[in-house]
């Protein structure tokens, strides 16, 4: 199995640094995926993820990506979570959002809370 294409995890970093949707947008196919299909936030599509993002940044949500991990299925980033509203720090402030590639694009955003599944996401097919 191939690694994840050289440079996406420093893109994805740059995305959430500078809340970049444009480059975040550049990374994702145009079918990508994040959440269960029982979320009730789910997204299902660039532009569902998209708004999402755009959503938290407009409500002043940040995130600081801590550091990465790349597989040959994709890139964990563990992050640091600054929610806006202290109502929703119960939803995490440090997990993993894994990053999973298809054809050197993101295809689908899982979160992870522990370091070991997010490893094993994105090496073990």
């Amino acid at each position: 199995m191939a690694a994840a294409p050289e440079g996406v995890d420093e893109r994805i970093r740059a995305a959430y640094a500078t809340g970049d949707l444009t480059g975040l947008g550049a990374l994702l196919a145009a079918d990508a995926r994040w959440g269960d299909d029982s979320h009730p936030n789910r997204c299902r599509g660039r532009d569902d993820v998209l708004r999402t993002f755009s959503d938290w940044l407009g409500h002043g949500v940040t995130a600081e990506v801590l550091d990465t991990d790349t597989g040959p299925l994709g890139v964990a980033c563990r992050l640091r979570v600054h929610w806006a509203d202290p109502a929703d720090r119960p939803r995490g402030i440090e997990f993993f959002h894994v990053f999973m590639l298809r054809d050197g694009l993101i295809a689908e955003i899982r979160r992870y809370n522990d370091v070991r599944s997010a490893k094993h996401a994105i090496t073990k097919a």
